[in-house]
This record gives C-alpha cells, sequence and structure tokens, in this order.
C-alpha cells in the first residue's frame, strides 16, 4: 500500500478536513459535502486489495468554492491514492500489448511515444483486476493504478513475464502525484516549468499526452486525462521533490493570471480536495474503480469499452470472455447515470446514498399491488452545480432498465431521517449527465 503523502504535514498544518481512502465506511452520509460515494470511502468495495488505508484530503475550504476554482480556474490535488509501475524492457510495448485490452502496437514502431492510454487489466475469467492509464515514454512506460489495486496489479502481471524482456517495479515509494483540474491548469503549470525535457509544450498538450518538465530543479512527468470534463494534468514527481513542486504551484495563488496586466480577480490556483474533484467527475459521468466498479466487473458492464478495450488487436488476456459478451449481444447489467429531480422544499438538497436502490415500474402483471421494485443500485451521486443542485448519479442496473428515458426512482437522505423518493431517467451515455 502507498505510503504516506510527503505533503502531509502541509495539510494538517493547514487544518485541511483529511479522511482515509480505503478505509471501512464511517457511516452514511448526505448532502452535497458528502464523500465520494455518499455513504462510501474511496477505494471501499467487498473485495479491495487489503492494507494500510491512505490519508488525503477531503477539502481544504467550502464545497462550493473549491467546485468553483475547477470550473473557473485550476485547482490543486494531491493524490496518495495513485501508485505508479514502471516497466522497462526492450519487449515492454509488445509485452503491454499482449496483455491489456488497448491497442498499443503503434507503441512498437514510436509513433505512441510521449502518449497515454486507458485500458483494463483483466483476469483469466475476463474481471477488471485493474483499471490503469499507460505513459509510453522513450526509455519505460508507467502505468497509474489505484493504490488498492495496485499489488493484485503487480501479481498477477507479473506472473506473465516469461521469457520477454521486461521488469516491472512498483515505483509507488519513489513518485508521488498531484493533479491539476481547470481550464486555467495548463497555463498555471506552464508558468512554473522552468524548462521541457520532453514531449509536447506543457502549454500546448492535448488529451492523452505526456510531457516532461522541470519545476523547482526536479524532473516531473505530466500527462493530460479530463477527469472533471476541464484540463486535466496529473503530475508524476520524486517523492523528495514533491513539496518543493507543490509549494511553487501554491504560490501561484498570489500571482495575477498570465495574460492579465492587472489584478486577477481570483486566484490563478487554489489547493482543493478530493470532494470538489469527485463532484466534477461525477458530473462529467467519469466512473471510478473501485467505487462505480471493480473485480467483481466485466468489461462489458462498465460502458466503457469504446474508451478501453479494442476489438480488431491480437489476442490479450481475458479476450475470449470479452469478446462471447459482445456476441451475445449485452451483458446482464451495465453502469448508467441517472438524472434526478430536486426536491424544491428542502431545506437540505436531497442525495441518494451509495448503494441506494434504483425502483422502476413493475411490468404489467408482475406485482398486483403496483410497488416499485429494486433494478439496480447507485455507485456514486453528487449534486450537480451545472444543473441548478439538482441530484445526479450513476448507477449499476439490469439489463433490462439500460434504457434512454426510462422513468425510475431513487430514495434519497436530506434533513431528516425519513428517505423520500426522488424522481429521475436514466440516460445510458454516461458523458450525458449535465447535457440538455
Amino acid at each position: 500500500m502507498a505510503r504516506l503523502s510527503p505533503i502531509l504535514p502541509m495539510h494538517r498544518a493547514a487544518e485541511a478536513a483529511l479522511d482515509r481512502w480505503g478505509a471501512p465506511a464511517a457511516g452514511p452520509t448526505a448532502g452535497p459535502t458528502a464523500g465520494p460515494t455518499a455513504g462510501q470511502s474511496p477505494g471501499q468495495t467487498p473485495a479491495h486489495q487489503a492494507g494500510e488505508p491512505i490519508d488525503f484530503v477531503q477539502a481544504y475550504a467550502p464545497l462550493e468554492l473549491e467546485y468553483a476554482v475547477i470550473r473557473k480556474s485550476a485547482g490543486l490535488v494531491d493524490s496518495p491514492q495513485r501508485s505508479v509501475v514502471e516497466v522497462t524492457g526492450a519487449d515492454r510495448q509488445a509485452f503491454l500489448n499482449r496483455m491489456m485490452t488497448q491497442e498499443l502496437k503503434e507503441w512498437t514502431l514510436g509513433a505512441g511515444l510521449w502518449r497515454s492510454a486507458r485500458s483494463f487489466w483483466l483476469s483469466r475469467k475476463g474481471r477488471i483486476d485493474a483499471d490503469v492509464r499507460l505513459l509510453n515514454l522513450p526509455d519505460r512506460v508507467l502505468i497509474d493504478a489505484d493504490a488498492c489495486a495496485v499489488g493484485r496489479l503487480l501479481q498477477t502481471l507479473g506472473d506473465y513475464v516469461i521469457a520477454d524482456d521486461v521488469t516491472l517495479r512498483d515505483l509507488t515509494a519513489a513518485l508521488h502525484r498531484l493533479e491539476l483540474h481547470g481550464p486555467g491548469a495548463a497555463a498555471a503549470l506552464a508558468s512554473v516549468a522552468a524548462r521541457s525535457l520532453g514531449g509536447a509544450p506543457v502549454g500546448e498538450i492535448a488529451p492523452g499526452g505526456v510531457s516532461q518538465v522541470e519545476i523547482a530543479g526536479h524532473s516531473v512527468i505530466v500527462e493530460r486525462f479530463d477527469l472533471t470534463g476541464e484540463i486535466g494534468l496529473h503530475l508524476t514527481t520524486p517523492v523528495q521533490g514533491a513539496q518543493a513542486v507543490y509549494r511553487a504551484l501554491l504560490a501561484l495563488a498570489a500571482h495575477n493570471a498570465p495574460g492579465h496586466s492587472g489584478p486577477n480577480p481570483r486566484p490563478l490556483l487554489r489547493p482543493i480536495g478530493w470532494q470538489a474533484v469527485n463532484m466534477a467527475r461525477v458530473e462529467a459521468g467519469q466512473a471510478q474503480y473501485l467505487i462505480d466498479f471493480g473485480p467483481d466487473t466485466l468489461p462489458a458492464e462498465t460502458g466503457l469499452l469504446d474508451d478501453r478495450v479494442s476489438f480488431t488487436k491480437g489476442c490479450y488476456l481475458g479476450q475470449e470472455i470479452v469478446a462471447r459478451m459482445r456476441s451475445l449481444g449485452h451483458p446482464k447489467r451495465r453502469l448508467v447515470c441517472v438524472r434526478l429531480e430536486a426536491q424544491g422544499d428542502a431545506d437540505v438538497p436531497l442525495l441518494p446514498e451509495a448503494g441506494a436502490p434504483v425502483l422502476v415500474a413493475p411490468a404489467a402483471g408482475d406485482d398486483a399491488d403496483g410497488q416499485w421494485v429494486a433494478a439496480g443500485a447507485v455507485t456514486s451521486a453528487t449534486i450537480s452545480p451545472m444543473l441548478g443542485r439538482r441530484p445526479i448519479a450513476l448507477a449499476m442496473v439490469g439489463w433490462a432498465q439500460v434504457r434512454d428515458g426510462l422513468p425510475v426512482r431513487v430514495p434519497a437522505l436530506g434533513s431528516s431521517d425519513e428517505p423520500a423518493l426522488l424522481d429521475g431517467r436514466i440516460r445510458t451515455d454516461l458523458a450525458s449527465l449535465t447535457r440538455p
């Protein structure tokens, strides 16, 4: 399991609200300031990787302020819950292409240099052992994964290194992860980067791009992945340089925005916590491993096939199950998004808890008393500022309910202990939660 964040003393000095990634949930919570999934701690699943929980920042300031930073400028996030595995050796790209669900053939030809790809690492039974991001660098490939899954990833992937010139190393203790989210993220990072060490200019980095820059005397690898729907830059820095890089970025809170001749009306950058990132990532329909799906999930159940799986590449571990599922037409269940109606007279916006049932009307003749029946469960939920504080959710439901516009009801808690039923409708495209 990952070590303590090197930034943790700074968080404590600033009296940030801390929580523990991978820890058992202390109890259900509700409202817009609830955790990653209301009532569920990050990384907590029935089969999550055993190990010590990881301290991380839930919030520095009120949630509304930190969320606004993501949408208007740039938020700086410490991410000790992310782990890094290094893959070296002459056969590294070819080996990963045979193992992962994503097509990486172009990486072996050099065309994919300084690029990243999102992929699943599957078990023999076709279940998702890890949801990963692969960064192709000139001399190595870095695998980004949740710290709660990295142990299983290393063990199972390492079992297939036989005659290949491939070496896997867990660099979790040597490298640290930071994130920048918001429309000003690239400009903020470019303003503190002393020089480029490779890849595209960091101020112009495109989605899926990877760069390397020097900040505060330390080499920092930068990958763009827009987790929140805004520019998202994920930084990999040596542990011994993490505080210096963090401080260099934090200093931007007192600076003017690039290109502005006068005082900036708001900070160019602000430290923020997971709550605001989680709110924005649910709005963006970005499902999170070990929260919205996990080791018991098939790729076809995630709604992420187009983003993580290639159906034109050669064999990989678990491919037979993936192909068979596609030939059958559909899985038994799938992750969808749900737009719910707000309760206008509620003092506190009502929000479903993680695990709350998604109810559908019974089919004709199935239920004489007309009771709505459970067809699935909420995995993540938040109050959406982009929809006027309307509750939204991601949910895993049965295949019969994977239909756009299907009416559903979801119990939610607000200022009272009595649950209220919120009406809503299903959307099958995870990215459509905030679209008209």
